[in-house]
């Protein structure tokens, strides 16, 4: 089995927009993480998925980490 990327929401190997999408719609209450989406949407590792979690996420896509 492979590790889990921090951050790859939708599990495709990679880190993109449409993880921040992802994560964008499951904070506006339009979309349901299962239990792996929830931990690999939890950047900070503060055990909730919330806007720091996206803010994080976003900067790192936008500097390429």
């Amino acid at each position: 089995d492979l590790l889990p990327i921090i951050g790859d929401i939708n599990m495709d190997g990679a880190i993109s927009i449409l993880d921040i999408f992802l994560l964008i719609s499951f904070l506006s209450g339009d979309y349901s993480f299962n239990e792996i989406e929830n931990h690999n949407a939890d950047i900070n590792f503060d055990s909730r998925t919330d806007i720091f979690d996206l803010l994080i996420l976003s900067d790192n896509l936008l500097i390429g980490r």
